[in-house]
């Protein structure tokens, strides 16, 4: 039985906390710092993220002892997306900023991500190298820095401002090809444990500043404070009467399925995530494959990396102008389009004797454009969500996504150890799960560009 007493006595302190946030008045050009810290904690995440698929032939081939460079790369590639359980994991600490807030989970986030860093570059054994991993995969898949931004962000350039972190945030991806670089020998050997370590020191102050320097977003808690200000007995009354204004995962899963938008955006991602492997999951593979991973290719590979976030940042600018301006479905038939055409160039270019950065700068275009099109699409589901449910429901679809997810990467992984073929398995593998989520957002999905936050319409 509920103590009527208790609750009402701990959300009266609520109530006044969140009411002193409020009244924090925000240093000067607090839109800015807070714009670079996320997209510097988006830095983290993007190396973070792609820091193992970038070393992945190495590292296989330290681990994967006596295989053929496929079939090693194909099994470390599976026992990675083993790691997106742990992202299962991720999706209920999304959830709990709906009550305790977006800024801690985002401290928690960047500092797990610097923890699970510091432990793949101290990894003795493959074990502990596992273990850091998954601790990576668990913070960095919480993105907490987008849901920051987009309630902190001006209605109107929303799309722009996460762009501009994703531009930032792929500066990390360009520091894992200077890592390589750095780390790497005369004769070609690559100290792949060293390329953490820097990342994961900044990781750690990054989350220490944001400690001292954020707010809560406005949006956020004003939708608190109203909450917690209607009387608990009227809201026990409306949530009876009506099944709204609710928090938690039970009415966020039922407030999905119950409306057509939310339905269509959920099966949408649900097929986009798919591809992820075959856009992402594979792509040095993918150029040891074509260059071999001798101290030439290890040498090339470096050259193309380091430029690839450059094609990226200028896809991640592109969409986000796009997005504002053209809207959220137009803006994912062009990145679909591009990511599946600069996938064919890429491969084709790393198997017919194209410059290293030609090859790179292609990837980049491609990883962009694919990104791009989930980023859009995430975009979307914020604009289709009520703020007193953003998160919580955006971590329901997420608990049927990456069940999904997982299983589509198992299986690419195991048919590339199959067929000793990593070029081919993705190039088709991501043509048809992006043209199939494509078709569906482009046919039942509703445009959400002018969406106002703080009064949602889903259907």
């Amino acid at each position: 039985m509920k103590n009527i007493g208790k609750i009402k006595a701990n959300e009266a302190k609520q109530l006044a906390h969140w009411k002193k946030e409020a009244a924090k008045k925000p240093i000067q050009g607090y839109l800015g710092i807070m714009l670079i810290l996320c997209g510097l904690i988006r830095l983290v995440d993007e190396f973070a993220s792609s820091v193992a698929s970038s070393m992945q032939s190495s590292i296989a081939a330290e681990f994967y002892p006596g295989l053929d460079m496929a079939e090693a790369v194909g099994q470390y590639g599976t026992m990675g997306t083993l790691l997106t359980l742990f992202s299962i994991v991720a999706v209920f600490l999304v959830a709990l900023a709906d009550k305790y807030g977006r800024k801690k989970l985002l401290i928690i986030s960047a500092l797990g991500m610097g923890f699970g860093m510091l432990l793949c570059a101290w990894s003795p054994n493959y074990g502990l190298h596992m273990v850091g991993r998954a601790v990576i995969t668990l913070f960095v898949s919480t993105d907490f820095h987008v849901l920051y931004i987009t309630e902190s962000a001006p209605d109107k350039n929303r799309s722009m401002f996460l762009s501009v972190a994703t531009v930032l945030g792929y500066a990390g991806v360009m520091l894992v090809s200077v890592g390589r670089l750095t780390f790497t020998d005369t004769s070609g050997n690559l100290n792949w444990r060293g390329v953490y370590l820097i990342p994961a020191v900044v990781a750690i102050i990054l989350g220490i500043l944001m400690l001292t320097l954020s707010n809560e977003p406005r949006v956020f808690v004003q939708n608190r404070i109203d909450y917690l200000s209607t009387p608990y007995e009227e809201r026990e009354r409306k949530a009876k009467e009506e099944k709204s204004k609710q928090v938690g995962l039970g009415y966020s899963f039922r407030y999905i399925f119950k409306h057509k938008q939310t339905r269509v955006i959920l099966w949408a991602s649900l097929i986009g995530g798919a591809a992820t492997m075959a856009f992402f999951g594979y792509y040095e593979g993918i150029m040891a494959e074509a260059w071999g991973n001798g101290a030439e290719g290890s040498a090339m590979a470096s050259q193309a990396l380091l430029v690839y976030p450059i094609g990226s940042a200028v896809m991640a600018l592109l969409t986000g102008w796009l997005g504002d301006r053209i809207g959220r479905k137009a803006t994912c038939l062009i990145s679909a389009v591009v990511a599946v055409v600069g996938l064919f160039a890429f491969i084709f270019g790393a198997q017919n004797g194209w410059s290293p950065y030609l090859v790179g700068f292609i990837y980049g275009i491609e990883m962009g454009a694919y990104w791009g099109y989930t980023n859009t699409m995430g975009i979307a589901k914020n604009e289709l969500l009520p703020t007193e449910i953003r998160a919580s429901a955006v971590t329901a679809m997420a608990v049927i996504t990456l069940p999904f997810t997982l299983i589509a990467g198992i299986v690419i992984g195991i048919v590339i150890t199959l067929t000793n073929s990593i070029s081919t398995v993705c190039l088709i593998w991501g043509i048809v799960t992006l043209g199939i989520s494509l078709l569906i957002y482009a046919i039942f999905g509703r445009e959400t560009k002018d969406a106002d936050l703080s009064n949602v319409q889903s259907d």
